[in-house]
Parts: C-alpha cells; structure tokens; sequence
C-alpha cells in the first residue's frame, strides 16, 4: 500500500521499487539491496541541497545553497541602505527605523510584520494630499481645503468672451462678459443690474473724434473762449478772446485765414486807441444785413474804450459774423 493509497503488488516473483526522478528521488540496486536516493537541487530540478554559511551569503556568488533565517537576519545588519539624497542608513541591532518627514506631509505606522507608509491631509499649516474641487464648489467659493483645477477654474471665470469686460453677478456665481465693445462705447451703470455697453451720442456744440481705444471730446460753436491781453498789432486765432491794453496806437487784429465752421473770436477794447479787425483774401463780416468789402481790404474798427465785438465763423473760415456789439464802429 502506498502513500496515496494504491496497491501495488509482485508479479511472477517480481516487485519494482522505482523513484520519482522528477521529484528528485532516484533507486539503485546490488544484491539483495535496494538505494533509495534523492537528487542535487539545480534549477531546472527538483532535489536536496545543504544551507549555505554566513560568508557565502555575503559573497553572493553561490548558487547551490540555501539561506537559513538567521543568515538573512546577518545579512540584514550588513546592509546599508540607500535614500534618494544619495544618504545612507543601516541597521543597528537588527532595527532599521522607517521615519517620515511630518513637515513634508509623510508619517509611517506599524502592525505586525507590516509598515504602511501614509499622507498626512493638507491645511494651510501642512504640507499634504488633499481633494481637487469640483466645478460646483469652485463656483459657491466656500471649500477651504480643496485645490482648484484649471477647469474648475475656467467654470468660474465663466465664458472668456475675448477683449470682453467681466461683470460678476454675485460671490457664487460664473463671471459674465460684457462687448466686446466697439469704437466709441463706454460702460453705463444702471442700479442694481448689469451695466450696459452704450455709444456715446454728442450733444449741442459737442463733437466726438472716435477711434481705436481712443476718444477726443471737441466743443464747437459758442464754447468758452481762452482770453488773453495784446498791447501790438496781432493775427487772431479762433476760440479766443482778446483785451487790446496799449495805449496810443490803433492795434490790426486779423482774422485767421482757416478756421473750424461754429468757431468764434471775441475782442474788447481796454486801453488802446482802438482797433481794426482785418481781413484775409475772400474773407467778409456780415452784421445783420450789411457787410464789409470782400478780401484783404475790409474790414470793420472800433474806437471807444469799452467797445466789445463777438464774431462767428459760419462757412469755414470765409464768412464771419457780428453776434453781438457794443458801442459804434466803421464797417469798411
């Protein structure tokens, strides 16, 4: 009877007693001997071997023999161990201690024959792992331990309408873009909703000069006048005012030979003679129904001391006329 509880029995005197050669076990016979033998362990046969020494273990070149626990316990206090900072640790008394950097956000813990290796969660005081926000927590912006992904935050940025204004319509909500606005519009608030891109309409005696991210406001026609003394003859220039101070002489003021259409001048007399305002080639001043000579030698002239002219360009610089007057003057 066998091991595995076959029978087996001699047949015409004869019983056969053979080894398993693959399970390493081999019979030899002489006389009325049989040898039971087992193989040498190699690596493509099962076999036998013998338990290797302390210093063949830490020769690690012997390939037929085998390490016992307590060899790999001597083996384990030979060892140094290699860290990625090209440091170096070994074990002292069979202990090697596995740390983590708590500062860096790594602790370690042990149970058993286990060490489990582990990630402290981040804060704003330590290092550590933490979970990435979701597009809803990204827009409510009240989570204060989650990171916020590029998606998450292209969710509260809201649809980047380019060269677009953003307006937010609240701490929980997407940002909206307003425009992208073009020349000549500006933003007007309105209370208590978004503000609405509008272009801008100039009113009376306003002009607009409109253009790429640049806007000239212009005042035309009865605008302010910039004033100014003269004690000597002088061309005017339109928009401006003048006070003719110098005693004994009659001063020439001429008209500007180009002007803007609506522009004015005005003079007053406070000081000197008098004063003439001349004319330019193809230039006339109209006063109600009358008008001086055409060109160069037209003109009109005062001579009482607190006489004042205003005059009005009304066809580009070669029509102008008297708006107001005081005191007498010569229409030539």
């Amino acid at each position: 009877l066998a091991d595995d509880n076959t029978s087996a029995y001699p047949q015409n005197g004869i019983l056969n007693l053979f080894g398993s050669h693959a399970q390493g076990l081999v019979t030899s016979g002489h006389g009325n001997t049989v040898t039971f033998s087992n193989l040498d362990w190699t690596t493509i046969q099962k076999g036998v071997g013998r338990l290797a020494t302390g210093a063949e273990v830490q020769g690690g070149t012997v390939t037929d023999a085998a390490v016992t626990p307590d060899k790999i316990f001597y083996l384990f206090n030979a060892l140094d161990f290699l860290a990625d900072d090209n440091t170096s640790a070994y074990p002292q008394n069979g202990i090697l201690n596995l740390f983590g950097s708590h500062a860096q956000g790594l602790v370690t813990s042990g149970h058993g024959n286990t060490v489990t290796f582990s990630n402290l969660d981040w804060s704003i005081i330590q290092k550590g792992v933490g979970y990435l926000a979701q597009d809803a927590e990204a827009l409510a912006g009240t989570v204060s331990t989650e990171a916020i992904t590029p998606a998450s935050l292209k969710a509260k940025l809201g649809g980047q309408t380019a060269y677009a204004l953003p307006v937010s319509l609240g701490s929980t909500l997407a940002l909206t873009w307003l425009g992208p606005l073009s020349n000549n519009q500006v933003l007007l608030g309105q209370t208590g909703n978004i503000p609405v891109p509008t272009t801008l309409t100039p009113g009376t005696n306003i002009t607009f000069g409109a253009g790429s991210g640049t806007l000239t406001i212009n005042g035309v026609g009865a605008a302010g006048l910039t004033w100014q003394t003269i004690t000597s003859s002088t061309n005017l220039v339109a928009d401006n005012g003048y006070v003719c101070a110098a005693p004994g002489a009659l001063l020439i003021t001429t008209l500007p030979a180009t002007a803007a259409r609506y522009s004015s001048i005005e003079v007053l007399l406070d000081g000197a003679t008098g004063f003439r305002i001349a004319q330019n080639a193809n230039q006339i001043i109209r006063f109600g129904d009358s008008s001086s000579t055409t060109g160069s030698s037209g003109y009109i002239q005062y001579t009482g001391q607190g006489d004042t002219v205003r005059l009005l360009c009304s066809q580009s610089a070669s029509v102008w006329n008297v708006l107001s007057s005081i005191g007498n003057f010569y229409c030539v």
